[in-house]
């Protein structure tokens, strides 16, 4: 899929996103450290949001966030926690890198 994206938009930038829950924990260890790893070995993948910070799951809005009484399917309101975390997450990156997202004029 990188080779197609990067094969229609050369510029295109990615972004990673860590899984918050599987099947067991280490299966989402093992995976969000590959994720990593792959963030890491392509130029145009500009960051990793966080998804396993613990804000999208568990604490006081647990029963909001989820009401389907479980870690992985969120309701309305985590939907929109969800997306609010990958914008804030993702203004965070630019923010800090504002160079690597400035496509040059030919």
């Amino acid at each position: 899929m990188r080779k197609a994206l990067k094969a229609r938009n050369p510029d295109a930038v990615i972004f990673l996103g860590t899984i918050f829950a599987g099947g067991s924990p280490n299966g989402v260890v093992t995976t969000n450290s590959v994720i990593r790893q792959i963030a890491e070995k392509y130029e145009n993948v500009m960051g990793v949001v966080d998804c396993n910070d613990g804000s999208l799951y568990g604490g006081a809005n647990h029963s909001i966030l989820h009401p389907f009484e479980n870690n992985v399917h969120f309701g309305k309101v985590g939907n929109l926690m969800v997306a609010k975390h990958w914008m804030d997450s993702i203004n965070t990156i630019v923010e800090t890198n504002p160079g690597l997202f400035e496509i040059p004029m030919i």
